[in-house]
Formats: structure tokens, C-alpha cells, sequence
């Protein structure tokens, strides 16, 4: 996202439409989906307030407590999409004004890490009352963008440093008792250099991470992200192997014939609508 928004500055308007193309249909086909099952289902207790609140992307600010379990995975989802609309706020300011981006992307991250700081060690907050909200856990969006565009022009990054980054960050996030301030600031920052640095690794190392495999994983990823919560809660009743098959088949059938074709739709929609066309040719002649 740093990239688009910064460094290939793609038109705003076309960064959000991308963004909800992408993301809205397969959602809204989802929360749909549970409500209904939670009404021929009640064991999901899907409420109008969770719908509402998972709509509006803002579930991840209420109580864990509160939140059914099929749609407890959302509060990432929301923070991610904070994350967007603040970053393309920071990019319409840095296109109109003379600003430092790097800068006010680092103060933002600063701020979100302290922040976590604060609420676990002097408020003694839990993890679910701190590391699911926006204002605390977008640190981790954030950071991945300042070591972007501080390190994408410098070529000197040993070959090893993403290896090491990524290892140590891993440790890091998944050790038992290490504090969450710790995992979401130190360890956060590992795993984010290893994404911006991976492209200078060594090249047996970099084929195996674009491997078809995984490239397709990450096609589908966002699928099997929304569906794997109801697939969790029902494991008791079923093997492991069968729930896995199961939520592959449904995520991959809901992709190809629903999400995909509703993608392109509105894309082309956009892509051909009179003001679209209109604001390209006054771009265009801006331009000359």
C-alpha cells in the first residue's frame, strides 16, 4: 500500500475503489451468510448489534465478550481498513502540501505503539482490551510502510538480514511470556523488515516465496480469512482433515463464482462510468 499510495500515487479515488472491490462483496456475502445461519442456527447468536458493528468496521472497539464468536475475527479486518483510510488521508495531505511522509507515518507508529504501552503496563489492560483496536495494533501497518520507503532505494541489504529478521520476529510473537508491548513493538518491527527486505535475499530464497503455491494461497487468502471462524467453532463435531477440506471448498467456490466475478463487475463499472471518464480526460489535460 505504501507503494501504491506513495510511490506510484495512484489517483485516491481509485485506491478506495480497488480496496472496496476487493474486500466489500466477499464481506457483506459472509455477514449476511451468519446472520441467516444464526437464524436457523442459534448456537452462532449472531446479533443486529454485530452486524451492525462488523458493517461499520468498528466491532473491534467493543468487548470480546460481547461479540459472537463466528465474527470475533473481524477486529483485524478493521483495523486494517483504518489503516487505509489514514494512509490515503496522508497521501491526498502529502500530494497537496510539502510534507514528510516518512515522518508522520513514523509518528503515527510511535503513537500506536506507545499507546499499547501504556494501556498494558500502566492501565493493566488485557490483550483483548488493547491489541484489538485500531488506535494500538495499526503500529503494525504503519511500521511496514516506514521501512518500505525508507529501505526500498538502498541495495546494500545483506542477503541474510530478512532471514534473521523474520526468525527472530516469529520467536518474538509466538514465545509464551513475552509481554504483548514487546510482540507488537519489537517483534512486529522484525517481521516487518523481513517483508521489505525479502526481495534481497538470496534468489533460492525468493523463488521458493513466489512459488505457485503460495502466490495462489494469497489469492485466496482473504476468502478462507472470512470463513475459518464458523469452521473453528464447529470442530468438535467433525475431523480436523474434513473441516480443512471443507472450508477450502467453500472459500474457493465462494471466490470463483461470487467475489471474483463481483470484483471485475464493479471494476469495469467504474473503470467505464461517464465521471470516471470525465475526471481521466480533465487529468489529461491538466497534464499538457
Amino acid at each position: 500500500m505504501a507503494e501504491i499510495l506513495f510511490v506510484r500515487k495512484i489517483p485516491i479515488d481509485v485506491f478506495y475503489w480497488r480496496r472496496a472491490s476487493r474486500i466489500l462483496p466477499a464481506f457483506w456475502i459472509f455477514i449476511g451468510g451468519m446472520f441467516v445461519a444464526s437464524i436457523l442456527r442459534p448456537r452462532f447468536q449472531v446479533s443486529v448489534l454485530d452486524v451492525v458493528s462488523a458493517l461499520t468496521f468498528t466491532i473491534n472497539f467493543r468487548s470480546y465478550e460481547s461479540i459472537s464468536g463466528v465474527l470475533a475475527h473481524i477486529w483485524s479486518l478493521c483495523v486494517e481498513e483504518h489503516a487505509y483510510l489514514l494512509l490515503g488521508l496522508v497521501a491526498v495531505i502529502h500530494r497537496r502540501f510539502t510534507i514528510s511522509v516518512l515522518l508522520v507515518l513514523a509518528a503515527v507508529t510511535i503513537t500506536c505503539v506507545l499507546n499499547g504501552a501504556v494501556q498494558t503496563f500502566i492501565f493493566d489492560r488485557d490483550y483483548n482490551e488493547v491489541y484489538w483496536r485500531s488506535d494500538v495494533r495499526m503500529a503494525s501497518v504503519f511500521m511496514s510502510a516506514v521501512l518500505y520507503l525508507y529501505l526500498k532505494d538502498i541495495r546494500t541489504i545483506p542477503p541474510m538480514l530478512p532471514i534473521i529478521a523474520g526468525v527472530s520476529g516469529c520467536l518474538l510473537i509466538v514465545w509464551p511470556g513475552v509481554p504483548d508491548p514487546i510482540k507488537y513493538s519489537i517483534g512486529t518491527l522484525s517481521l516487518a523488515l523481513a517483508l521489505v527486505t525479502i526481495s534481497c535475499t538470496w534468489s533460492s530464497v525468493t523463488k521458493l516465496s513466489s512459488h505457485p503455491a503460495l502466490t495462489y494461497f494469497g489469492i485466496w487468502s482473504f476468502s478462507l480469512y472470512l470463513r475459518q471462524q464458523p469452521f473453528t467453532l464447529i470442530q468438535r463435531w467433525h475431523s480436523k482433515p474434513l473441516l480443512l477440506i471443507t472450508l477450502v471448498m467453500v472459500s474457493l467456490m465462494s471466490f470463483y463464482f461470487l467475489e471474483r466475478p463481483a470484483r471485475r463487475f464493479l471494476n469495469w463499472h467504474y473503470k467505464h462510468h461517464p465521471r470516471t471518464l470525465s475526471f481521466k480526460l480533465l487529468a489529461a489535460r491538466r497534464s499538457f
